[in-house]
């Protein structure tokens, strides 16, 4: 349902953006134009909330642009290709969106893509940073792309963003994921960030390797366990064909008085299931 003629009436009153002018953050933030972008349900939407856009001369402001971007590249009800056709008017596209159309690659089914516009990104003189990282990072993890994934890491190390925890963890899970064990436990064994997250991490890379010594002796060290820690174990053993033991972990969660959440019961019914069959 396209929005009505009322829902996209702007006050006289609205700042218009000039060419050449700087709104202040607070001014652009509050536009009532960019407000409608979160009542769009379809590309059809998008298109009249994007034409208001110009019309108050808000496409002269990399602020809107990166909004734009942002709901086309991201939301259940954008368009990656609409976000592409906007990204490539843009002359200078700031730090914020090009993360922004990495972000929406990564995410899509065409992740090699996200690598692409990173390698863009780089040539054009914008400096990655740890917003970047994580997703690219992500990419090469859905990609099995582990040469790039070494690059990457090289780049993390260049930039000092090693001690970012997103981006910490996003190494040892691209690791883990393509298979690349040592390398994960290295870049864990040599940080302070030992939280729940890169412990999980590293743990679901030992256990969907079948390693589940290793991977239960790490989850005994977590300091404090979460329920997602705890479901790792559980799918770890159960992936494994070791169903009594997935049971006994899930038994240990209740006696510990962890709250289980969808994937936990689930796990503990399909356990259940096959220990039967």
């Amino acid at each position: 349902m396209l929005l009505s003629p009322s829902s996209l009436a702007i006050s006289p009153s609205t700042l218009h953006v000039l060419p050449t002018s700087d709104p202040p953050y607070k001014l652009l933030q509050n536009h009532p134009s960019l407000a409608l972008l979160s009542k769009c349900r379809n590309i059809q939407d998008l298109k009249q909330v994007h034409s208001q856009i110009i019309k108050t001369g808000l496409h002269n402001t990399q602020f809107a642009l990166s909004k734009l971007i942002e709901f086309c590249a991201i939301s259940p009800f954008g368009d990656l290709n609409y976000a592409l056709l906007v990204f490539e008017t843009i002359e200078e596209p700031n730090q914020v969106i090009w993360n922004t159309i990495i972000r929406g690659h990564s995410l899509s089914s065409s992740p090699i893509l996200a690598i692409e516009f990173y390698i863009r990104m780089i040539l054009s003189g914008v400096v990655p940073n740890s917003y970047t990282l994580p997703f690219i990072l992500k990419s090469c993890a859905k990609l099995a792309a582990t040469i790039e994934g070494k690059q990457i890491h090289t780049h993390v190390l260049k930039l000092g963003l090693g001690s970012d925890a997103f981006v910490h963890t996003s190494l040892i899970n691209m690791y883990a994921q393509n298979g690349e064990l040592e390398n994960a436990r290295l870049v864990f064994d040599k940080s302070i960030l030992r939280d729940a997250v890169s412990y999980t991490a590293l743990i679901t890379g030992y256990a969907s390797m079948g390693y589940l010594d290793e991977a239960r002796k790490l989850f005994d060290e977590i300091p404090v366990r979460d329920v997602v820690s705890w479901n790792a174990m559980i799918s770890g053993y159960a992936q494994s064909g070791r169903y009594q033991k997935a049971l006994e972990v899930f038994q240990e969660t209740c006696n510990e008085n962890v709250v289980p959440n969808e994937s936990t019961m689930m796990l503990e019914s399909h356990a259940k299931l096959l220990l039967r069959t």
